[in-house]
């Protein structure tokens, strides 16, 4: 059976309140679940915090690639912006503006 990760967490949250819930009659029955009952809501909350930082993770992540995307293109216009001033400045025809034409067309 698949079941999601929700469904997983949900699953041992109620098995902790089935087992608080008849607590006595299982000690009376000879088994005191406490034990387990503390484990599952550590566990719980530990996965809980787990797929907090797992998502934050994901969001960095997202936040860095647009990061990475903007100052990629922000120096790449202003590589391009710097061509066009030579040009104003030395004429489309200059052999140092030809080269750099040269190069972008290369890429």
């Amino acid at each position: 059976m698949n079941l999601t990760d929700a469904q997983k967490l949900a699953f041992a949250r109620e098995m902790a309140e089935i087992l608080t819930n008849n607590q006595a009659e299982l000690v009376a029955g000879g088994y005191d679940p406490a034990a387990k009952i503390t484990e599952f809501c550590t566990q719980s909350t530990a996965a809980e915090n787990a797929e907090a930082d797992q998502q934050q993770a994901q969001a960095d992540a997202k936040q860095a690639t647009m990061d990475a995307n903007d100052t990629r293109d922000t120096v790449y216009n202003n590589a391009s912006a710097t061509v066009e001033l030579m040009v104003g400045v030395l004429g489309k025809d200059n052999l140092i503006v030809q080269e750099i034409k040269a190069i972008r067309g290369e890429m």
